[in-house]
């Protein structure tokens, strides 16, 4: 459902991309150990709000994705480890400035 909701989202289909990304995140909590995935849907489900002018719920979901991030920073997923071996690389260079500027864009305090 996430990588619907990506090919949603990319064809500005945002009712439907909303629809998927809701469905993959509430399979995604009946999951113990899927943290990267639930991190990629709350930021993707984030990014379609915020192109729906809905700042307020665009930063709950941004907020659940940058505590997934501490979470994981914290406590790493087992092998096959989200994000392979760079995993703290592209979580420093890459996934947390995107999180920070839509923080900024939309006026969300992390």
């Amino acid at each position: 459902m996430n990588e619907y909701g990506r090919v949603y989202e990319m064809t500005s289909n945002l009712v439907q991309a909303e629809a998927a990304l809701r469905e993959a995140d509430r399979i995604s909590l009946s999951i113990p150990e899927i943290r990267p995935l639930a991190l990629d849907i709350t930021y993707n489900l984030s990014t379609v709000l915020e192109r729906q002018n809905r700042p307020g719920e665009s930063c709950e979901y941004l907020r659940r994705a940058h505590a997934t991030i501490i979470d994981l920073g914290e406590t790493p997923s087992p092998p096959p480890e989200g994000y392979g071996g760079h995993r703290q690389t592209f979580i420093d260079q890459t996934v947390m400035p995107r999180i920070e500027a839509r923080a900024n864009r939309i006026d969300c305090r992390l």
